[in-house]
């Protein structure tokens, strides 16, 4: 089951929403377990039993640590730690990995006249990524005291299963969340804050993503070596606005689904493509993921304490080990490769050398720099990877424009231009006036503008999720790209 679909939008959520709200405070977090339960089952019948096994098990294991420390065993306590970080990573792995290890084993005693090995596709399930992510992040931060083991097996269910981060985050680390659980109140200001930002959640997924994801679609589709530039260029700089897009209107949706009923994660997205160098985009990209790869790989590792050449090794683990997050394919873990070369140049000499220059300037290059990688982001394999970087650069040819009318509409160009308008409208010329203007009206005291304000962002939610339910009506379903991490 996926927000944006119509029976998430015009049943699941309406009943769950009326059911919170109808029931006494002390059965509101069973019920949204429960429903969190059925929303996972929806779409993963088959491995619910065994997600609910694993979360019993670590439910037990963070009370464990705590006994443990409380006793003062500090040994039996990190081994209870690692035992339960270590059965969270080998589901982990096999579920995501075993088919990538079985076929590069398969290649490799192949080239010496082996048969390859006989092997079934493991699927992957939806989300595991994140709730391992939300699992090692319970046991770790009990170990370190950062937030006490959860008594009640309710709480701790919850913050695994809640249904708006389950399947594609935003990863919340246990101690933002963890007085939450157990105390949160209901107000209007959530309802309607959290109503509106899913909106807009939605709206990006729908009217912009999905409209500019049929261009890029299209354009991959077709042999990578016989792209001419103009549609090599234009495919990659539809998907960048996709993935953007995408993502970011997935994060919102879960955010504002999360505030709807107490919660407030934090934000997961930071105008990430006004970044002026790679720095600064990991601090603005999928900043939960960015987060927890600082507390829960870096610093353990060392981070940058122990002497400059430390730090970029460390550096490195992160993003080949986020590569490899994205995905069991070699072209995610050179996408991470890719971003750690640019963030230890950064540290070396770029950024000195960069903020001499123009604020639109930088954030152009790095824009360019970004798109580039994202070709071995949306690539199938390495050697489609490199055939679509050999078409971007090679010399364009009269005839390059006609077959673009065959790949693309008028209309998805429109959107694929409006959509960089609305994610670099900040450091376009007149924008800082015009963002003046409104910070000027958007006053505490100015209690005509406010009730104002109200009354035209319900009608533009209501404008929203009405051209969003026609287009939903009308076009065929696409799952968020992230699904697939």
């Amino acid at each position: 089951m996926v927000f944006s679909s119509f029976i998430f939008l015009f049943y699941f959520f309406p009943l769950v929403l009326l059911g919170y709200f109808l029931l006494p405070k002390r059965f509101k977090n069973a019920f949204l377990v429960f429903a969190s339960i059925a929303f996972f089952a929806f779409g993963e019948p088959s491995f619910t039993p065994i997600l609910l096994g694993l979360c019993a098990l670590d439910f037990f294991f963070g009370i464990l640590i705590e006994k443990y420390k409380a006793a003062n065993s500090l040994k039996a306590a990190k081994n209870t730690l690692i035992l339960s970080i270590l059965i969270s990573s080998l589901v982990f792995a096999y579920c995501k990995y075993s088919n990538f290890f079985i076929f590069e084993v398969s290649r490799l005693i192949s080239y010496f006249g082996y048969q390859p090995i006989a092997w079934t596709k493991v699927v992957l399930p939806l989300g595991i990524s994140f709730f391992t992510f939300h699992k090692i992040s319970y046991v770790v931060d009990v170990y370190r005291g950062t937030s006490g083991a959860l008594k009640n097996p309710l709480h701790y269910a919850l913050y695994i299963l809640f249904f708006p981060q389950l399947i594609a985050g935003p990863i919340i680390r246990y101690h933002e969340i963890a007085d939450q659980l157990s105390d949160r109140k209901f107000s209007l200001d959530n309802l309607f804050e959290g109503l509106y930002k899913f909106i807009i959640g939605l709206a990006k997924k729908v009217l912009i993503a999905d409209v500019v994801g049929h261009t890029a679609d299209q354009v991959f589709k077709l042999p990578p070596e016989t792209l001419s530039p103009s549609l090599a260029w234009l495919g990659i700089i539809a998907y960048t606005s996709q993935i953007y897009f995408d993502f970011s209107g997935y994060s919102d949706m879960a955010i504002g689904l999360a505030r709807i009923f107490g919660f407030k994660f934090p934000e997961n997205f930071n105008d990430p493509y006004l970044a002026r160098n790679f720095t600064d985009f990991w601090r603005r990209w999928h900043i939960s993921l960015g987060k927890w790869m600082r507390e829960y790989i870096y610093i353990p590792l060392g981070g940058n304490k122990l002497g400059t050449l430390r730090q970029f090794a460390n550096l490195w683990i992160v993003f080949i080990f986020s590569g490899m997050w994205h995905g069991a394919e070699w072209t995610f873990i050179l996408w991470g490769v890719y971003h750690g070369i640019f963030l230890t140049l950064d540290k070396l000499f770029l950024l000195k050398l960069t903020e001499r220059l123009p604020v639109l300037v930088q954030v152009f290059i790095t824009l360019l720099f970004v798109t580039l990688s994202r070709v071995l982001f949306r690539a199938d394999t390495i050697a489609h990877s490199v055939y679509y970087y050999k078409s971007l650069f090679h010399i364009s040819s009269p005839s390059d424009f006609q077959i673009l009318g065959a790949i693309t509409t008028n209309y998805e160009i429109f959107m694929i231009v409006l959509s960089y308008v609305i994610a670099l409208w900040k450091v376009l010329p007149g924008s800082q006036i015009i963002q003046s203007y409104i910070n000027s009206l958007n006053r505490k005291d100015n209690i005509r503008y406010s009730r104002n304000l109200v009354l035209v962002r319900g009608v533009y939610m209501l404008v929203l999720l009405f051209l969003s339910s026609v287009l939903l009506a009308s076009t065929n379903f696409s799952p968020f790209i992230y699904f697939q991490f």
